[in-house]
């Protein structure tokens, strides 16, 4: 079982204080660290770094770990992300309220700080309730790429002995079924190498992410797992996650940017 360093972006509201006890759930180890990061907006350093103080005694008293809070200048968008990568963070936990029918069609701000980003990306909309992470729906595509999120996911399912449900689209076109098949293979030897259970779903591809939530509820998924794309508009594209983060079941979501890690070998993810 390996530590985790999580950073946890805060802003002093009910969502980010319910990402600071959801972070908390995901440790298993009292080598484990969180981090609490303010970035200067409107109040002074000195007010910031109280707050934050105060933050952890409330929330954190139990907590097993070590604890460090931080306050930055700059923009959140851009900062937070740099942040997390100059900590060498595994992932960052942030808490979320934007789950209107505008915030899934225009995109939010938590949104932008995902996009760029090279470390894994956890989101907790308001009023989740944490259940033990027993089940990782992980969604695979027919981009080589879609799997990098394998990684990352299959850490947290080691760490908390959780299954993975690799979600694919169910294509009719032989070409893409083969693609997938390739892809699901890749991911499941990765996992069984780990010694991680996992399973295979193939579901439709129209309203995709209606049909995943849908799978989610009924094989009872506590957090859902996807790739996306920054420059693409089609499926795995950053609306498709947007779209995620707002499901209607209050699942977190675990995010990566594919093609920050395209550069190199084919699956590198395999070799570190």
């Amino acid at each position: 079982m390996s530590a985790f360093k999580l950073v946890i972006p805060i802003d002093f509201s009910n969502a980010s204080r319910e990402a600071i006890q959801y972070a908390t759930n995901l440790s298993n180890n009292d080598k484990d660290q969180i981090i609490l990061v303010h970035v200067l907006h409107d109040s002074s350093e000195k007010d910031a770094k109280n707050k934050l103080n105060e933050l952890v005694k409330e929330e954190l008293n139990s907590f097993k770990g070590a604890t460090r809070t931080a306050v930055i200048t700059g923009e959140v968008e851009d900062d937070i992300g740099a942040f997390a990568e100059a900590e060498k963070a595994n992932f960052i936990v942030m808490g979320v309220h934007e789950n209107t029918f505008f915030d899934k069609l225009l995109g939010s701000r938590a949104m932008n700080i995902i996009e760029y980003t090279k470390v894994p990306f956890i989101t907790v909309q308001e009023g989740s309730k944490f259940e033990k992470i027993e089940k990782i729906a992980m969604t695979i595509d027919l981009d080589n790429d879609s799997i990098q999120v394998v990684k990352a996911a299959a850490s947290l399912a080691q760490n908390l002995g959780a299954k993975l449900l690799l979600v694919a689209g169910d294509h009719s076109d032989e070409n893409f079924k083969r693609q997938i098949h390739s892809n699901l293979k890749v991911a499941s030897n990765y996992l069984n190498e780990r010694s991680i259970e996992s399973s295979i779903e193939l579901i439709d591809r129209h309203n995709f992410v209606d049909h995943i939530v849908e799978l989610c509820e009924e094989r009872g998924v506590d957090m859902i797992s996807a790739t996306f794309y920054l420059k693409s508009i089609n499926l795995f594209s950053p609306k498709f996650v947007q779209h995620l983060i707002a499901n209607d079941l209050k699942l977190p979501v675990l995010t990566v940017d594919a093609q920050i890690f395209t550069k190199g070998a084919q699956f590198p993810f395999i070799t570190t």
